[in-house]
């Protein structure tokens, strides 16, 4: 009951750095349902179904990927510039 816990208090640069992290979140929904919709479109107005939906699914699907590893590379290169222990 006496313990303190040690917070890392880094203030708002931290809390800014949160939401930056938190946001891929949201960037990789919105690309696959982005790319999903425009092939759902696309299939509508060409008429070439299910091939335009397939090609824009797996375009957001790419897209997602590519946020994430560039969220993963931007956390990696943080934590050496703070030199936290990886």
């Amino acid at each position: 009951m006496g313990m303190k816990q040690k917070r890392d208090k880094k203030g708002p640069e931290g809390f800014f750095k949160s939401l930056e992290y938190s946001a891929v979140g949201i960037e990789v929904g919105l690309s696959v349902a982005a790319g999903a919709l425009i092939g759902y479109w696309f299939d509508q107005y060409f008429g070439t179904d299910p091939y335009g939906l397939m090609f824009w699914f797996l375009a957001g699907c790419g897209s997602a990927l590519n946020a994430l590893i560039r969220t993963v590379k931007n956390l990696k290169s943080d934590n050496d510039e703070s030199g936290t222990p990886k």
